[in-house]
C-alpha cells in the first residue's frame, strides 16, 4: 500500500459489479444480487434480474488507484485455476459530498473444459444522490452471453435491467424501497 500508488490486495475479495451496486448506492436496498423469488409469469425461478456478477471471488488480484479529487480506479484478475473461470474487471468509482457514482466492466473468461471465449459480460452503471432527507439511487445493467454456467442457459443470452432505489432514514430506523426491471 502506497499513498501515492494505490493498493494491491491478495485473496478473496467482492466482485467489482458488487462493489459498484452495493458501494455507490446502485442498489440502496442492500440486497444484493436480485433474483426471481418464483417461476410465476413465465420467468425462470432463480433468474437474475440484477447481478452482482457472483458475490465474492476467490485467489483475485486487486488493484485500488488513490482517490484523485473524488475519483478512484479498481481493477482485478483472478486466475481460476482450473476450477472455474478466469474472472477480470475494471471499476472507476467517484464518491464526494452527497454523490456516488460508478462504471464496471467484468466478464468471465475460459469456462472450465475448454472454450476459451469469454461470456457472462456485465457492464453496469450506477450511483446515488443523498438529498438529507432521503437518498435517490438509480442503476443500468447490460448482460452479454449470460448463460455459460448457470442452469438454464440457452434460455436467455443478453439482459438489459434498470433498478431505482429510495432510503429514507427515520430516526435509527432506515426506510428502503427499489424497483427493479429486467428484460
Amino acid at each position: 500500500s502506497s499513498a501515492s500508488l494505490g493498493e494491491i490486495r491478495l485473496g478473496r475479495h467482492d466482485t467489482l459489479t458488487r462493489q459498484l451496486n452495493l458501494g455507490y448506492g446502485s442498489d440502496l436496498t442492500a440486497e444484493g444480487e436480485i433474483k426471481v423469488v418464483d417461476g410465476n409469469f413465465g420467468a425462470a425461478a432463480g433468474r437474475v434480474l440484477f447481478q452482482n456478477f457472483g458475490s465474492r471471488v476467490d485467489t483475485a488480484v486487486v488493484y485500488l488507484s488513490p482517490s484523485f479529487g473524488g475519483f478512484q480506479v479498481r481493477a482485478l484478475v483472478a486466475a481460476g485455476e482450473g476450477a472455474t473461470a478466469r474472472q477480470q474487471g475494471l471499476l472507476l468509482g467517484y464518491a464526494a459530498g452527497p454523490i456516488k457514482a460508478g462504471l464496471s466492466y467484468e466478464e468471465y473468461d475460459d469456462a472450465p473444459g475448454g472454450g476459451g471465449s469469454a461470456y457472462n459480460k456485465v457492464f453496469t452503471a450506477g450511483g446515488s444522490y443523498n438529498f438529507g432527507v432521503a437518498t435517490l439511487g438509480l442503476g443500468y445493467q447490460k448482460t452479454s452471453d449470460f448463460g455459460s454456467n448457470v442452469a438454464e442457459s440457452g434460455v436467455i443470452n443478453d439482459v438489459d435491467a434498470y433498478n431505482v432505489g429510495v432510503l429514507v432514514p427515520f430516526g435509527s430506523f432506515e426506510f428502503r424501497a427499489q424497483y427493479t426491471h429486467s428484460k
